[in-house]
């Protein structure tokens, strides 16, 4: 199975919105299309605010993620925000432990994965 990030860019709306639609649904979210296209829209315009990302799984598109950089006096400037992240339930594996819903491997990784870029970013 081969899992990479891909930058998204506005040709991406409507998959970004797709996922971002389910997401939302999952979560039991207020969901307003034109909201989240708005803010994709800034989002792609301002490089500067941030960067979503589509995760491909074995090139499919398994879920998506969205980096946003706050500035912060306690962190010294500008800092990676983990504003949202979502796997379509097809790339989840339902293997949990029985005492709760923790994350699968694969989860957990894209996680660590995301962590490690936010860190790779902020120090180049």
């Amino acid at each position: 199975m081969n899992t990479h990030f891909q930058l998204a860019a506005e040709k991406d709306t409507p998959l970004l919105i797709e996922m971002m639609r389910e997401f939302y649904q999952h979560e039991n979210l207020v969901w307003d299309e034109e909201i989240a296209r708005s803010g994709l829209h800034k989002l792609f315009r301002d490089p500067g605010l941030g960067s979503a990302f589509i995760i491909l799984m074995d090139e499919h598109p398994a879920g998506y993620f969205v980096l946003t950089f706050p500035f912060s006096l306690e962190f010294h400037g500008k800092f990676a925000l983990l504003d949202e992240i979502y796997i379509r339930a097809a790339f989840i594996s339902f293997d949990r432990i029985p005492a709760g819903p923790a994350p699968s491997l694969y989860e957990m990784a894209v996680i660590l994965r995301v962590a490690v870029m936010i860190q790779f970013r902020l120090c180049v």
